[in-house]
């Protein structure tokens, strides 16, 4: 083989790489779509061993999922401690929950309308919203 069939078959090669990273991709953002539409949980679906991109060797990412009974500890903190910052629910449940998923239930909370927000940034509280 001559240098211009090696770059040939390189330009070959990493076109259908790029191809196979294009639709799996699709494909994982129409499934989590799908299910999002559906109400199911979306959750990081993990490649395939055949898929696998290299490993760096770095700390592996864990997701925590949010369960109802974080929201309800969560929820039930507010309501006993109203006006509560993510700090201060941090330090009020934190040998419980972790900040994360503390984080969570807060903004799973404030979508659904059972908490609500006073203020912006670091002088942002929560509280819950009363039901008419």
């Amino acid at each position: 083989m001559d240098s211009n069939q090696v770059e040939q078959r390189i330009a070959q090669l990493l076109a259908e790489y790029t191809q196979r990273i294009i639709a799996e991709v699709k494909s994982e953002l129409t499934d989590r779509v799908m299910r999002a539409l559906a109400g199911g949980t979306v959750e990081h679906r993990a490649p395939t061993a055949a898929k696998a991109a290299p490993s760096s060797g770095g700390a592996k990412r864990t997701r925590v999922a949010l369960s109802d009974d974080v929201k309800a500890e969560v929820l039930f903190y507010i309501r006993e401690n109203p006006d509560q910052t993510i700090g201060k629910l941090v330090k009020g449940l934190g040998d419980k929950v972790p900040e994360k998923l503390i984080r969570k239930a807060v903004v799973a909370l404030k979508a659904s309308g059972e908490i609500k927000q006073e203020g912006e940034r670091r002088g942002t509280t929560y509280k819950v919203a009363r039901k008419a």
